[in-house]
């Protein structure tokens, strides 16, 4: 009789410690994300004014990534790659960075050179 009582609870007890262990080794897993690497590359890095340039970038281990310029044409929220095609009014650096949740980021930057 010992047995047949202590069998339903052993295996509602191995059922909660493997639910925890679960819960806990994939917050663990995804907490521990690696360093964050990004690239930021133009298709042309000297232009006249109003032609077009094709930024793109790339990261690993991001969650996030946030687009910056020193003049006003290319700023906020990206996603973590992509492309983007811009007229650059001015000669400028570009920036993103790019984070996790577990507190990596990078910074990447390229140079247009805007001629008349």
């Amino acid at each position: 009789m010992k047995n047949s009582v202590n069998k339903p609870l052993l295996i509602i007890l191995t059922l909660l410690i493997s639910g925890f262990l679960n819960f806990v080794l994939t917050d663990f897993i995804q907490a521990a994300t690696g360093p964050v690497t990004v690239s930021l590359t133009a298709n042309q890095t000297n232009i006249n004014k109003g032609e077009k340039v094709a930024l793109s970038w790339n990261s690993t281990n991001a969650d996030f990534c946030v687009a910056y310029s020193n003049i006003q044409n290319w700023f906020g929220a990206r996603s973590t790659s992509g492309n983007e095609t811009i007229t650059p009014t001015e000669t400028a650096t570009y920036f993103i960075t790019c984070s996790n949740n577990s507190g990596f980021s990078a910074t990447a930057q390229t140079k247009v050179f805007v001629g008349e």
